[in-house]
């Protein structure tokens, strides 16, 4: 892959910065910290004794979407969109609460983050504009000033900020309960953003041209400036990211004549394309990485399938109930939690 590098110029509010010598050391030396980095997730009681076995189903709100994992206490949670709200799960599958976040009947899109420093979990709500904190089961702040129709989120688990993306082609960075940055210069119609802990930046996917030509934006974590940017082979459906090896993967739901799926991998640490995987049309949709085998589990919509990866080799095809969205893993039951179109988390292992 062909990665543009910027060099020092006044862009916006920020000055861009050429990060790539700070990003390789970076990279070295996050390797070598990636263990210290990892979430330490308590041991639950009632985890102890419970043998839970694969394609386990718990009935959440309607539409659930994004899902997040918080190891600081060990709980998932779902947005339930067609109900806007947030359920509470704990292992392996008890909603323990159920967290409303505005009046039911307003379309909204929501993703979440876990911001393992703080240990809030942040939630985007695009209508109306805002993005809300939750800590345990209770919101703690709902921030309006500042940010625009936000929609993807990431958390550099360093510093402890958010990165939220907007729709007037921006980035709002949170820190705690308030928005401290901004980063201008983004690629508009902003796609999914995830954190490469191997390199300490942020991957944004966005359409500069607003056509089938979509570019990854690489962003410095440091300078809170775009450092660089690669192009990709068309409309980005979803991103993740394994920190084992940083490897960066991308998909897409239908790419060229025979709009096909398409899952594609880039080295973050040596900047080098590893290749692509051609999957079935209106496939992937979500990423999720196991840290525990080291394989990414991508979610198949149509298919109604999770398929599991190691690098690009396809190791297995788990079935759904459902069509599948996003995913999460659980280190406490070692299982990955899929949210399903109506309303259902599956757990699958």
């Amino acid at each position: 892959m062909t990665i543009h590098r910027y060099t020092p110029f006044a862009f916006g509010l920020h000055t861009l910065c050429d990060l790539k010598s700070v990003s390789m050391l970076s990279g070295l030396l996050s390797l070598l910290i990636v263990s210290s980095l990892l979430p330490i997730v308590p041991v639950r009681a009632e985890t102890q004794t419970s043998s839970v076995g694969s394609n386990v189903s718990c009935p959440v709100g309607a539409e659930p979407f994004g899902i997040a994992f918080d190891s600081s206490n060990g709980y998932m949670y779902v947005a339930d969109e067609g109900s806007n709200a947030v359920s509470v799960l704990a292992a392996p599958c008890n909603v323990i609460d159920t967290i409303i976040l505005g009046p039911v009947g307003f379309p909204n899109d929501f993703y979440l983050v876990f911001d393992q420093v703080n240990g809030y979990v942040y939630v985007s709500e695009g209508n109306p504009s805002s993005v809300i904190i939750i800590q345990n089961t209770t919101i703690i702040a709902n921030i309006t000033r500042g940010v625009s129709n936000p929609s993807y989120l990431a958390a550099d688990p360093v510093s402890g900020r958010v990165f939220v993306v907007e729709s007037n082609d921006r980035i709002a960075v949170i820190r705690n309960t308030r928005v401290v940055d901004i980063i201008r210069g983004v690629s508009p119609s902003s796609g999914p953003i995830v954190y490469g802990s191997a390199t300490q930046d942020m991957y944004l996917a966005g359409n500069s041209q607003r056509n089938d030509t979509w570019e990854i934006n690489i962003i410095g974590t440091t300078c809170t400036c775009v450092t660089g940017q690669f192009s990709v082979k068309g409309a980005v459906s979803a991103m993740g990211y394994d920190p084992t090896i940083g490897y960066l993967y991308v998909t897409h739901v239908h790419v060229g004549a025979d709009k096909l799926g398409l899952i594609e991998a880039f080295n973050t640490i040596t900047d080098e394309s590893v290749g692509s995987l051609t999957v079935a049309h209106n496939g992937p949709q979500g990423v999720g990485f196991d840290p525990n085998d080291n394989e990414i589990y991508i979610s198949m919509d149509r298919q109604r399938d999770v398929i599991v990866m190691n690098n690009l080799s396809i190791v297995d095809s788990i079935p759904v109930a459902q069509s599948p969205r996003d995913l999460a893993y659980s280190p406490i039951n070692h299982m990955m939690y899929v949210t399903l179109f109506k309303n259902t988390v599956q757990l699958i292992s």
